[in-house]
């Protein structure tokens, strides 16, 4: 009768003599210590699919893959480019979310105004106009600054965003589609003076004042339109 090993034994090698305690393996499966610290060997139960990630599931359990995304990534929802636009609006907001996180970059206000952020309950079909707590300045007045009511003021400080001045801004939302929550914003950023190289600093923030679940957000300026600009939207994962 053939042997499977040197050592005359038709048996898999005992952990404790430097074997596996396993006859077989699952292909390409994940190796993992058995459950005492003799016993054989186990695969875990599956290899998983494309970009998953192994996750522990706590002592006394095998790791599973799993897919990515619990770990506080960023990831990219969507990107709106304004061309003389009323407003930039994202809609069907995901609960699969937590907070949201807008780049706004080189954005070009057609008159002088201010950037704002608004809410809708309704997927965009009416928007919060009013209600909102905020407060906006810019460094050239920040003790003065400007209270909007409108929208959360973004950028700027009443008229100091001129026509054509282009307006750079990282705006975080916080817990837009929770109805436990306010929805709140806070933004900082620069924008270029028209017609010069001298920048100033603008930050801003502040919140709808009723708590409730809105599935829409969008930015508008106080005053004319959106000539250009580019807002991509990013979400956090709720869990």
């Amino acid at each position: 009768m053939a042997k499977i090993n040197a050592w005359g034994s038709d048996n898999p090698a005992e952990v404790d003599m430097g074997g596996t305690g396993v006859a077989s393996t699952t292909a390409y499966a994940v190796q993992c210590g058995g459950t005492t610290a003799t016993a054989p060997l186990q695969s875990i139960a599956s290899v998983g699919t494309a970009d998953q990630v192994l996750t522990s599931n706590g002592a006394g359990a095998l790791p599973t893959f799993q897919d990515a995304g619990g770990g506080g990534n960023w990831v990219l929802i969507d990107e709106e480019t304004a061309s003389t636009s009323a407003s930039v609006e994202f809609t069907d907001l995901s609960s699969d979310y937590s907070n949201f996180y807008v780049a706004i970059n080189n954005v070009i206000p057609a008159s002088a105004s201010d950037l704002y952020l608004q809410v809708s309950q309704d997927n965009g079909t009416n928007w919060r106009t009013s209600g909102y707590a905020s407060r906006l300045a810019s460094i050239t007045t920040v003790a003065s600054g400007s209270t909007p009511s409108a929208g959360i003021g973004l950028a700027g400080n009443s008229t100091s965003l001129a026509a054509g001045s282009p307006i750079f801004v990282s705006c975080f939302i916080n817990s837009p589609v929770s109805s436990s929550y306010y929805t709140g914003a806070s933004s900082h950023g620069y924008f270029k003076l028209n017609g010069s190289n001298a920048k100033a600093l603008t930050i801003g923030g502040g919140y709808y004042g009723t708590a409730e679940a809105n599935t829409a957000i969008r930015f508008i300026m106080s005053t004319g339109n959106i000539t250009s600009g580019l807002f991509s939207l990013y979400g956090l994962s709720a869990s």
